[in-house]
């Protein structure tokens, strides 16, 4: 097992159980964790549909972890963690001082099209000793926020070289497109970061 410094969210598997009362649910919930070698003690939340059985499921899956050492009570955050975990990331995008969204996304177009810009970025990346050069930026998807760590993370290993290419490079090489709306987001939010 991978351990994580980080609160992860995870799928883990589904089952289908007919006519699952709450007790079947906190037996087979139990069964699998034991199965996969997942302490008990790890397991923060449960998420779920079907708030009647969900809420009986954990009042005893509670009461089963109250009878182990080391094991705390789950969090509680309603029977589904989505929405709020999802809320909880919009918001904090956005707080950010510019558009996210537009930022990666327009980062991403900016390369894609062009073989010339995707060359001139990689001898920047070259000059900034980045050590995958020529490795360029991910698709965003702004409704699918877990795939938005890998973006953000590109993006925060290239830094100083984005910014040197934007700012520095680029007005040398395009000076009719250093006046386009994309690289002004991009450059805008570069300053922003």
């Amino acid at each position: 097992m991978v351990v994580k410094t980080q609160v992860v969210t995870v799928y883990l598997q589904s089952a289908f159980l007919g006519h699952a009362t709450a007790n079947i649910v906190k037996t087979e919930i139990l069964k699998f964790l034991d199965e996969s070698g997942l302490p008990h003690s790890s397991v923060l939340h449960f998420s779920m549909d079907g708030p009647a059985v969900n809420l009986s499921f954990l009042k005893l899956i509670n009461e089963q972890f109250a009878k182990e050492d080391d094991v705390l009570p789950l969090v509680f955050i309603g029977t589904c963690s989505l929405h709020p975990v999802h809320t909880a990331v919009r918001k904090g995008v956005e707080s950010l001082p510019f558009d996210f969204d537009v930022f990666v996304n327009d980062l991403f177009v900016w390369f894609k099209p062009s073989s010339a810009r995707r060359f001139d970025y990689a001898d920047v990346q070259r000059d900034e000793l980045i050590e995958d050069v020529g490795q360029f930026f991910l698709r965003p998807v702004a409704s699918r926020w877990l795939s938005m760590e890998p973006v953000c993370r590109r993006i925060i290993d290239q830094y100083a070289a984005l910014k040197k290419y934007f700012l520095s490079e680029l007005p040398k090489h395009e000076k009719t497109m250093i006046s386009s709306t994309k690289s002004h987001t991009i450059c805008k939010g570069q300053s922003g970061i």
